[in-house]
């Protein structure tokens, strides 16, 4: 038979008492308890529920990437993120075309792929979220413009 308790009752003001006193203890006392299980079940889980796990990293990993280009956009000064065009040299053939496409990172130095093949894409993101990697030579291109970005 199970207890429920009603919230505003004095049951549940003595359960969020007791918890707030004793609670994150007991938990981390029975995760270290029953880690084994705990293990299990969670496998068993993610194995049963695999596209949504999948849908739950994916979100966090565009989250992640979301957040890592808007701080790259407020280093030039903008408060979304946007097409930076405007940083191609004057002379670039494809300065005023539209943007088209998706933003990109863009290296203005070049080596931006063997970065990501180093840290991972998501570690590379962290480090621009955390503030251990410089954004002097990071900017933010749609497709058109980065590939045509590449010097001749």
């Amino acid at each position: 038979m199970t207890i429920v308790t009603v919230v505003g009752t004095p049951g549940a003001d003595r359960q969020r008492r007791w918890y707030a006193k004793y609670g994150k203890e007991w938990h981390r006392q029975y995760r270290a308890k029953n880690r084994e299980r705990l293990n299990e079940y969670h496998d068993h889980w993610r194995k049963n529920n695999l596209q949504k796990t999948r849908r739950t990293v994916n979100d966090s990993k565009k989250r992640t990437r979301f957040r890592a280009m808007l701080i790259i956009a407020q280093r030039w000064g903008d408060d979304e993120t946007r097409c930076r065009f405007d940083t191609l040299s004057v002379n670039h053939p494809l300065r005023f075309a539209p943007c088209y496409g998706d933003l990109w990172i863009d290296h203005m130095n070049g080596g931006g792929r063997v970065e990501d093949r180093k840290r991972g894409s998501n570690a590379f993101y962290m480090s621009i979220i955390e503030g251990d990697r410089t954004l002097d030579d990071l900017r933010l291109l749609c497709v058109l413009h980065q590939l045509w970005s590449r010097p001749a």
